[in-house]
């Protein structure tokens, strides 16, 4: 087998919540790095896999909604996060 492409997206988001440092939860395997006091970088679940990166599908609304799931998930609280945007990523 050869090697494989696959899409790690990633989104920021804003919060209600006052981020001081990065939160990791291998349970739900989650996690938030703080860029600034109310804005923090997760990945995404959704993954796609191609021959190619530039044959990736780009991000879209499932990642976003993934994204916002997470970080209300780590937030433990009634916030209500707000996907800024969602990049893409990926491996080999």
């Amino acid at each position: 087998a050869g090697l494989e492409a696959r899409s790690i997206p990633f989104a920021r988001v804003l919060t209600d919540s006052d981020w001081s440092m990065p939160v990791i939860d291998a349970v739900t395997q989650s996690y938030a790095i703080p860029l600034t006091r109310h804005i923090v970088q997760t990945g995404c679940g959704s993954r796609d896999n191609s021959l190619w990166p530039e044959h990736l599908a780009q991000p879209d609304a499932r990642h976003a909604e993934d994204a916002c799931k997470r970080i209300a998930r780590l937030c433990g609280s009634a916030t209500h996060p707000r996907v800024l945007d969602v990049l893409p990523g990926f491996d080999s």
